[in-house]
């Protein structure tokens, strides 16, 4: 049984306009380990974030400026992170599994009021 090393693709943008930022490879891409819900909240911070995390370790990463997968789109990497419109959009596998909105897209839910007392009283 052999260990595949993990691969994560970074975008700004979706569909065929999207902007390519670079992979990285390694056993902690997944969104748990690369602490996505508290790293990524703006589109400043996605592009600084993932330029430190592919300067962090230039031998497993790709900074944007070639294509480094056999395969012809990200559909086949194990994780595609896309900064689209003040949202993360996480791809495991080319399936999207998570979209994390950042602090400027996050609003207070509206439900409705059934009566009673208001969570403010």
């Amino acid at each position: 049984m052999t260990n595949k090393t993990q691969v994560a693709d970074f975008y700004v943008g979706r569909g065929e306009t999207a902007e390519y930022l670079g992979t990285i490879r390694g056993d902690d891409v997944d969104p748990e380990s690369l602490k996505a819900i508290t790293r990524f909240q703006s589109e400043l911070d996605f592009r600084r974030e993932v330029k430190k995390l592919i300067l962090g370790d230039e031998a497993t990463s790709n900074d944007g400026t070639t294509w480094p997968h056999r395969y012809a789109t990200s559909g086949a990497s194990d994780w595609v992170y896309c900064f689209d419109k003040a949202t993360v959009h996480v791809y495991e596998e080319g399936h999207q599994v998570l979209s994390l909105l950042c602090n400027g897209a996050r609003k207070e839910a509206e439900f409705p009021w059934h009566g009673g007392l208001s969570s403010t009283d």
